[in-house]
């Protein structure tokens, strides 16, 4: 019998991915990340909803997709306010140190993501991993 190979470990990269630089950088990966999972969600519920409502695991299945549909439509909030900040620092370049309205309503968006995204990481239920 012949000898089995060494497992072939896959190439590393010797280059370190790219680290999001703000919050909205982090934002706009989420989304990108969510959009398909929550696609596949929406299409999963269209076709199964009658089958199986009555299954007990039907119930959390459906709290999770209703649940991810919100907090995509909130990290959408949270990205064009991250662009609407973006385009005023960039003409107000030296004017002025404070915070303007528009960047205090915006950590209260990301205070509700967070909140969101901890509800759906801990409190939907401990098998669900989004």
């Amino acid at each position: 019998m012949p000898p089995i190979p060494p497992p072939t470990q896959p190439p590393t990269s010797t280059t370190a991915p790219e680290t999001p630089h703000t919050i909205y950088d982090s934002a706009t990966t989420s989304l990108t990340n969510l959009l398909p999972l929550l696609d596949i969600l929406r299409r999963f519920h269209h076709r199964n909803r009658n089958q199986h409502r009555q299954a007990k695991w039907w119930a959390h299945a459906d709290m999770l997709r209703r649940h991810l549909g919100k907090l995509v439509g909130e990290l959408e909030g949270v990205v064009e306010e991250g662009e609407k900040v973006a385009r005023r620092r960039k003409g107000k370049l030296g004017k002025g140190k404070g915070a303007t309205e528009g960047e205090r309503e915006e950590s209260e968006k990301v205070g509700v993501v967070r909140k969101r995204a901890g509800f759906l990481k801990g409190g939907l239920g401990a098998g669900v991993w989004v």
